[in-house]
């Protein structure tokens, strides 16, 4: 199917029609499958004007499916042995991903605290929910570890990249707002491993990948605009938090941002252009 786009007339095959909208175009189709009563995945031939009447000999022994993608749903057309078109049907477009990337979308066991999964270019990305509590750090030019209060942080993962949220406890909602972690070592474009032994991210070493990174020594990289209180260095902030004893983060020291729990479920790979700090 093809428009101009500028409201003149668009050819579709050998036929010359006046082009309709998606909206148009998937009404009619639904209409026109109940009216003959096909089921909502049938659709009547005629149409699909664009789809071949029947495939050249030298072609026949090659095509055996058709998929036709339209901006809001997907047609198939199975041909016969000898090039003879089937009658078109709808397929779920989500099933056609499924089927191209060779998955299955089952998530197995999942361990505890995790907020969200999902399978990108055929590797899962997984999210945990880190509560908020006293975490031994251990810093550079400090002997021993810091006690530093964490509030509560989303750890994602994806393949080897990683990176760290913090939000204001278990989000109920997909709009629940979304800070930048007072972290050292880490921006929005993701964690900097360094030579942590961070593994492939999936729902088996998620944990794994959290532990690596508590467990590595954090210096004063990225250690910029993470807190109201300290904005040149974090780590000034979690001495200070340390030698008062907190064991609560306080809140009113979180950077803001843009971004919500929903979006970082859409964003793979939230760049820092993208974001906005409040």
């Amino acid at each position: 199917m093809s428009s101009t786009g500028n409201g003149k007339k668009a050819k579709v095959g050998l036929v010359e029609q006046q082009p309709r909208t998606v909206n148009e175009l998937l009404n009619e189709l639904l209409g026109l499958a109940q009216a003959n009563g096909g089921g909502m995945g049938l659709l009547p031939p005629m149409v699909l004007a664009d789809l071949p009447e029947e495939i050249p000999p030298d072609d026949r022994a090659k095509l055996r499916l058709l998929l036709l993608f339209f901006q809001d749903f997907v047609v198939g057309q199975k041909f016969e042995d000898k090039g003879k078109p089937q009658q078109p049907f709808m397929v779920d477009p989500a099933q056609v991903v499924v089927t191209l990337a060779g998955i299955s979308l089952n998530s197995g066991l999942l361990p505890e605290n995790v907020l969200f999964w999902g399978m990108v270019d055929s590797y899962p990305r997984v999210a945990i929910f880190i509560p908020a509590q006293v975490w031994p750090v251990a810093v550079r030019g400090h002997q021993e570890a810091l006690k530093v209060p964490l509030p509560p942080l989303v750890f994602i993962g994806h393949r080897y990249d990683y990176s760290i949220w913090a939000v204001e406890g278990w989000p109920s909602n997909l709009n629940a707002p979304v800070y930048i972690a007072p972290c050292p070592n880490t921006s929005p474009a993701g964690v900097c491993r360094g030579n942590a032994p961070f593994p492939s991210a999936d729902p088996a070493t998620i944990w794994q990948a959290w532990d690596a990174f508590m467990s590595s020594k954090f210096n004063e990289d990225l250690a910029e605009g993470k807190s109201r209180a300290c904005p040149k260095n974090i780590l000034e902030q979690w001495v200070r938090l340390h030698e008062e004893g907190a064991d609560v983060y306080p809140r009113e020291d979180l950077i803001g941002t843009n971004l919500t729990v929903g979006g970082l479920i859409k964003n793979v790979a939230p760049s820092t252009a993208n974001i906005t700090i409040r």
